[in-house]
């Protein structure tokens, strides 16, 4: 036979202290599962900065790194710049020198096709070649160097 339920009878209240423990359990588990959640979240935080600092400690290491290889590319762009110039400027004079001497080349060669020409009608121009010319301006000395026919 089943007890009959009172208003009021001790098992009412038995079950009513049954369920506000059981509350009580639930509120104390929730309790104890939020305070293990937020420990793991805190502890997950402090994990991210540290990867975090140690990413940004990585790159301001590359950085330096960087800025050291581009300070020798750019020494080595100024050398080779510097080199580079040297040889245009030893260019251009090559030039110079290589326009000059053909020049002079072009007047040797119809000096030389006049002597032929003379000599080949029988003039003799020996004599005329060794005279000094007589130009109307007094003369200028010409700047040479011993190197001037140098190839």
């Amino acid at each position: 036979m089943t007890p009959q339920r009172q208003n009021g009878s001790g098992s009412d209240k038995f079950d009513a202290c049954n369920r506000m423990r059981l509350l009580i359990s639930d509120d104390d588990d929730f309790d104890e599962n939020k305070r293990k959640r937020m420990q793991s979240n805190r502890e997950a935080a402090r994990r991210s900065r540290m990867k975090k600092q140690q990413h940004v400690h990585e790159l301001i290491t590359e950085i330096g790194q960087l800025q050291n290889q581009c300070k020798v590319i750019m020494s080595k762009i100024n050398q080779v710049t510097n080199m580079f110039l040297g040889v245009v400027s030893e260019n251009n004079a090559s030039r110079a020198q290589l326009s000059d001497m053909t020049k002079r080349f072009h007047l040797l060669k119809s000096v030389v096709q006049f002597v032929e020409e003379a000599e080949d009608l029988g003039i003799d121009v020996s004599d005329v070649l060794m005279e000094s010319p007589k130009f109307p301006c007094p003369k200028q000395q010409v700047p040479t160097s011993a190197n001037m026919f140098d190839c």
